[in-house]
């Protein structure tokens, strides 16, 4: 299925970009950029392998997949639709890893007359003049796995609903879907909210605080036990004094 939606993206966007090619007696190859979520997963990989048939299939047509590596760097992606328009590319098929962050390389792209092809998650605004939007119907997905799971405890009890990733229009709709579903029967749902996957900047800057502060620590600990060894001589001096 995954094979299937990305070959129509690529295809949609192969027709546009030929439609508006010069008419020289050499076909031109257009050159289309197809960026996943993500490259690890199973799931993306049976994206590959649908944009890689389409690449196939149509002589005229050059694909390059490249994504981030993981699921999660949405400014490595922002940063690979900003290359491709940079390059001149003829064509940008990109899944969103964030609905709101995507929209201003998209915008970006349209407005130097590069037809772009959104599939699997959408952005969050629907206004924009994209070439075409390829999915699944994910609000869809949620009622169907509501239903399922309120079948399977007898249509009441507890559950709880774990997003995949906050940001992304497809986690947002199935998640919709799913709590619609669940009140309607007398099933009390949960979302789990997952905590943004920060980045590697982030992540580094958060190391380096935790290190300073553990060194602080250190030197605050050891002034106070030089302090409490002076104050234990200074009243140990006072005594014999005394005496």
């Amino acid at each position: 299925m995954q094979g299937v939606l990305t070959r129509a993206a690529v295809a949609a966007l192969a027709l546009v970009a030929a439609c508006g090619g010069s008419s020289s007696a050499k076909p031109k190859v257009f050159k289309v950029a197809v960026i996943p979520k993500g490259t690890s997963h199973e799931f993306w990989k049976a994206v590959e392998a649908g944009a890689r048939k389409a690449d196939a299939e149509l002589a005229d047509l050059e694909i390059v997949w490249k994504g981030p590596s993981g699921e999660g760097d949405t400014a490595q992606e922002i940063a690979l639709v900003e290359s491709f328009i940079a390059d001149r590319y003829d064509g940008i098929c990109v899944a969103p890893l964030d609905a709101r962050a995507l929209e201003t390389p998209v915008r970006t792209a349209l407005t130097n007359k590069v037809p772009v092809v959104i599939f699997d998650s959408d952005l969050a605004r629907k206004d924009l003049p994209i070439t075409s939007y390829v999915a699944t119907d994910n609000h869809h997905g949620g009622e169907l796995a509501g239903e399922e799971l309120s079948r399977v405890i007898g249509g009441k009890g507890n559950v709880v609903l774990m997003r995949y990733q906050i940001g992304s229009e497809s986690t947002e709709q199935r998640e919709q879907g799913f709590l619609a579903t669940s009140r309607s029967s007398r099933a009390t749902s949960t979302a789990g909210r997952t905590r943004p996957r920060r980045s590697r900047w982030a992540r580094t800057c958060s190391r380096r605080s935790a290190k300073r502060s553990t060194a602080s620590s250190a030197r605050t600990s050891r002034a106070r036990r030089a302090c409490s060894r002076r104050c234990a001589a200074t009243r140990g001096t006072s005594r014999a004094r005394s005496r």
